[in-house]
């Protein structure tokens, strides 16, 4: 039976006749305070503690089986800490393969983003090529800048006088061929106030001999013709811009 010390909490074998008493105290086996020791509780607080404890012994091991082994727990690294030709062939069918999706991907994208991309004047060749091998169309180049007005001429019409008949002629100035403009007439007032507006579409005022698909050339001159409501006294000037 083992009591433990109130002074030192140290644990001392009550079963030692070398440390008993006649009054039921012994001596710490550490501190040598006085245990009491009370006969009737003496079983039911004894504590059981194994005879002998041993502790294992490390084995000794020297410097060169301490060192972690990379060959044998790693098997990916050969014997010059490189890559083991296996897993660099996997690893280069990896790269090949994402590098493959991420082509698809970018092409897919440039493919239906055409018309956006098209806009800019780098990418445009390369969209060229991409819509020769997927036999697709970009829209043709558009800078509405380089539409200029060189005659015009607004009057009623002859058979009413409700109806402003106005005939324009239009000139691409750019180097490249454009699609036809969407072409707006305004009125205002004397304030400058905008009082009526109307914006055409190639496809009424064009001529129908007109192939509108090869765009406005440049520097071919473009003859458009237009009839709209007259919006009255009160339109003093007018004003074309194009869309």
């Amino acid at each position: 039976m083992y009591m433990q010390c109130p002074q030192c909490r140290s644990l001392t074998d009550c079963g030692n006749t070398s440390f008993s008493t006649a009054n039921n105290q012994i001596k710490c086996y550490h501190c040598q305070s006085n245990i009491i020791i009370p006969p009737a509780l003496s079983a039911i607080f004894s504590i059981r503690l194994p005879q002998e404890t041993t502790i294992p012994a490390y084995e000794s091991i020297t410097p060169e089986e301490s060192t972690l082994n990379l060959h044998s727990t790693y098997p990916e690294y050969n014997k010059n800490n490189q890559i083991h030709p296996q897993y660099s062939s996997a690893f280069g069918r990896w790269a090949t393969a994402i590098s493959g999706m991420l082509a698809i991907f970018i092409l897919q994208y440039a493919y239906f983003m055409r018309n956006d991309l098209a806009r800019h004047d780098v990418l445009r060749p390369w969209l060229e090529k991409l819509c020769i091998l997927a036999n697709c169309e970009i829209p043709m180049k558009k800078d509405v800048s380089k539409i200029i007005l060189i005659n015009r001429d607004i009057r009623s019409a002859t058979d009413n006088k409700n109806i402003l008949q106005v005939n324009i002629t239009l000139k691409n100035i750019a180097p490249f061929a454009q699609p036809f403009p969407k072409v707006q007439l305004s009125f205002s007032d004397i304030n400058g106030n905008r009082i009526a507006y109307r914006r055409f579409d190639p496809g009424e005022y064009l001529s129908k001999q007109i192939d509108m698909d090869k765009g406005m050339l440049p520097q071919v001159p473009v003859i458009a013709s237009l009839q709209l409501l007259d919006p009255g006294e009160h339109a003093i000037t007018f004003e074309f811009e194009f869309y």
